[in-house]
Formats: structure tokens, sequence, C-alpha cells
């Protein structure tokens, strides 16, 4: 029973790791277009988030689809994206 019981855990554990998707985004100035280094991306409504590097650029991982992403920078308003799609924006 107890080995039954593993292999069922390890069977999960491993299903719940391979399923991540993978976003990759850009945040950039409405205004002027520049890229934004260091603003924060966040999985609304959890603790999971990243912050864009030098480029503006960020890869967040994700468990399931549709998400919504919170993009958010000291002097600018915070700006909500729904994710339905990781094709769209990759």
């Amino acid at each position: 029973m107890v080995k039954n019981l593993l292999v069922l855990l390890c069977c999960f554990l491993c299903g719940t790791c391979c399923c991540q998707i993978n976003l990759k985004g850009k945040v950039r100035d409405a205004s002027n277009g520049d890229p934004i280094f260091s603003a924060n991306i966040i999985v609304k409504g959890s603790t999971t988030g990243v912050t864009t590097d030098f480029d503006g650029e960020f890869t967040l991982q994700v468990n399931s689809l549709p998400v919504t992403l919170v993009a958010s920078f000291i002097g600018h308003t915070s700006e909500e994206v729904r994710v339905d799609d990781a094709k769209g924006l990759i």
C-alpha cells in the first residue's frame, strides 16, 4: 500500500512540475515607449511575481491560464493585463 502511494505521489509531483507555462513580456512607458527597468509583475491574487530586467523584459511561470498580470512601478499607474493564451505574450 505504501509503495503504491509513493508512486502516485511521484506521478502527481512530476505532473505539476512539468505543466508550468512560461510567460514572457516587456514593460514599456506608454508615453515614449522606453523599457521600464525594475517594474513589478505580479499574478493578481497571489504572491507570484518577478521584476523586469534592464531591457524591461520578464519571464514568469504560471500553473495555468487564464491569469491577470499586474504591472506596477513607482511614478506610473499600475496596469492589469489578462492573459488567456501564452502564445500571444511571447
